[in-house]
């Protein structure tokens, strides 16, 4: 039996506001009868997908948004995933209310796609992941000085991005493991923009310079138990 899940914790921090998270998390959610009225107790159930809202804040200081679909069982026959998320994200360096303009603020938004697959060789504990994610970056008042942004940058830049995870997991228990071993090989990369663009930065304006990220990430995690 699948159950849902609450979570919900508060509080009042003076100044700070509301402090606090409110979560929902369905585990037995059911995409495909999101239209039969007759199914919403409370809401769609019965196709093993999971959906889970979340709401985090601290005060006027950081909010969080997202929302996470996953259906494990991609086309029914076999234990393939496919995973999507929204999020939103507000972190404020001052106490100033949103309408003064001086407010140093930075934003976060994004989407990540994710589809999994479980491989049988080398052998049966590997699994495979790879996806697309995408970032909207945007600050305010938070060039020059201390948050080390060049002077005169406008503060928006957009971040897209692609993942490959690749892992092999033994254990005995995901929880309390006593045996086995755990493998994860992780690569992310953005597109090699200034490449192809063939474009001389040096003699970009900033907000030109800044405006895509470029980057990749290789990450190699070993457990023993």
């Amino acid at each position: 039996m699948l159950l849902n899940q609450i979570e919900l914790s508060g509080g009042w921090g003076g100044y700070i506001g509301f402090v606090g998270t409110l979560g929902v998390v369905f585990n037995n959610f059911s995409a495909k009868n999101i239209t039969n009225w007759g199914a919403w107790r409370p809401l769609p159930a019965g196709d093993g997908q999971k959906l889970s809202v979340r709401f985090q804040a601290n005060g006027a200081a950081y909010q969080n948004y997202s929302l996470t679909f996953t259906e494990p069982w991609l086309g029914g026959k076999k234990p393939n995933s496919l995973s999507l998320s929204v999020f939103h994200t507000v972190n404020s360096f001052d106490f100033r209310q949103k309408s003064d303009p001086l407010r140093k603020v930075f934003m976060n938004t994004g989407f990540t796609v994710m589809y999994g697959a479980r491989l049988k060789w080398p052998d049966d504990f590997f699994n495979l992941q790879y996806g697309f994610s995408f970032n909207q970056y945007r600050m305010k008042n938070m060039d020059g000085g201390f948050y080390g942004f060049p002077t005169g940058f406008s503060g928006l830049s957009y971040n897209p991005s692609f993942q490959f995870n690749l892992t092999r997991s033994s254990v005995s228990d995901p929880t309390f493991p006593t045996s086995g071993s755990t493998f994860t090989f992780q690569v992310q990369a953005t597109p090699p923009i200034s490449l192809l663009s063939k474009r001389n930065y040096s003699e970009m304006s900033l907000n030109d310079k800044y405006k895509w990220a470029e980057f990749h990430k290789w990450k190699l995690d070993a457990e023993w138990y």
